[in-house]
């Protein structure tokens, strides 16, 4: 294992009292820091003014787009979203009946049982009644 010495050139101490010293910024530097950021924006605001009201909805458009994914995934959603629209307004036959059946509590249409003779508590049977496992 090394050694860590972390005062090898022995300005420790100088550090440790600038960490405990913090000078305030003067009042100067203050307004100059403030005359800086009112300039600014200032600017932005001019250039959003002179920028037209449907030029800024496009911008809009455009980094939401971007935002979920370009174009593709724009394309994606939309054909998603026109789907869901159709088959919520005109359904299957087969959907329908499906769907009352899961939803009207009867038949328990999703449950599929893979393994008829597989028993819980028992584990596989076969005819006798004795456990293959």
């Amino acid at each position: 294992m090394t050694e860590h010495d972390d005062d090898k050139t022995g300005l420790e101490a100088y550090f440790e009292a600038a960490r405990k010293q913090s000078p305030a910024p003067s009042d100067a530097l203050m307004a100059r820091v403030l005359d800086d950021a009112r300039a600014v924006q200032e600017q932005g605001a001019a250039a959003a003014a002179a920028q037209p009201r449907r030029a800024r909805g496009r911008l809009t458009w455009a980094r939401a787009l971007a935002a979920i994914g370009g174009w593709p995934a724009g394309a994606s959603l939309a054909a998603a979203t026109l789907a869901g629209v159709w088959l919520g307004a005109y359904p299957p036959a087969a959907l329908g009946t499906f769907g009352a059946e899961v939803l009207g509590g009867g038949k328990q249409a999703y449950v599929v049982d893979l393994m008829p003779d597989f028993a819980l508590d028992e584990g596989l049977v076969d005819e006798e009644g004795l456990n293959d496992v």
